[in-house]
C-alpha cells in the first residue's frame, strides 16, 4: 500500500506539474533506499507483521522508495497503458473489499503474463538488489547482447549468496529517425 502510494503520488504530481520532474525524484528516491538495501542486514519490501513491534520496522525507505520504484519499473516494463488498465481492473474488482499483494499481482498478470509477477515477486519478497552487468557485440546481421546479475553490494564487500532477480528489461536501438524498443525478462 505505502509503495504504491509513493508511486502514485510522483505520477499525479508528474500530470499536474511535468515541471516539477518527479521520475528524476522517484528515481533519486530510489537511489537512496538502495543504499539502505545493499546491506547485509537488509529487509525485504514485505516483511511479515508477527508482533506490535514489526509494524514499525515495516515503514522506512525500503517501503516506500524501494516499493515506488519496483512499481515504477513493473510500469516501465508492461507499458503506462496497460499498467493503467490492469490497476483500474484492479480496483474496481477490489473496490468493496479487500486485496492482497498476490490479488494485485494477479491483476497486472492479466495484461502481461506470469513473467511479471515472477519479477514482482523477486523483489517484494527478498532483501537487496541486483547489480546488472551487460555487453554487446555489433555485426553485419544484427547484435547480440549478454547480460549477467549478482546482488548490488556496497564496495570492498562480496555477495554472498547467488540469488536471482527476474529483471524486467527492455533496450532501446536505432538512430535518430528510427527507434525501436525490445523487452526481455532476464531471469538468469
Amino acid at each position: 500500500n505505502e509503495s504504491f502510494a509513493t508511486w502514485l503520488s510522483h505520477k499525479i504530481i508528474a500530470d499536474l506539474k511535468p515541471e516539477f520532474r518527479t521520475a528524476e525524484y522517484l528515481l533519486s528516491d530510489a537511489q537512496v533506499a538502495m543504499k539502505q538495501d545493499s546491506l547485509k542486514s537488509a529487509r525485504k519490501i514485505r516483511e511479515p507483521i508477527n508482533k506490535n513491534h514489526d509494524i514499525h520496522n515495516a515503514f522506512d525507505g525500503i517501503t516506500y522508495k524501494k516499493g515506488g520504484a519496483v512499481l515504477n519499473m513493473l510500469e516501465s516494463y508492461l507499458s503506462p497503458k496497460l499498467f493503467r488498465e490492469a490497476v483500474s481492473d484492479h480496483i474496481n474488482k477490489f473496490r468493496f473489499g479487500t486485496a492482497s499483494a498476490s490479488d494485485f499481482l494477479k491483476s497486472l498478470a492479466k495484461k502481461s503474463d506470469a513473467s511479471l509477477v515472477k519479477s514482482a515477486e523477486s523483489f517484494l519478497n527478498q532483501n537487496g538488489f541486483p547489480q546488472v552487468f551487460m555487453s554487446y557485440t555489433c555485426k553485419s546481421q544484427g547484435f547480440t547482447i549478454k547480460a549477467s546479475q549478482q546482488r548490488y553490494v556496497p564496495e570492498g564487500s562480496k555477495p554472498e549468496d547467488k540469488r536471482l532477480w527476474k529483471i524486467p528489461i527492455c533496450i532501446a536501438y536505432g538512430d535518430e529517425t528510427n527507434t525501436q524498443k525490445h523487452c526481455f525478462m532476464m531471469n538468469k
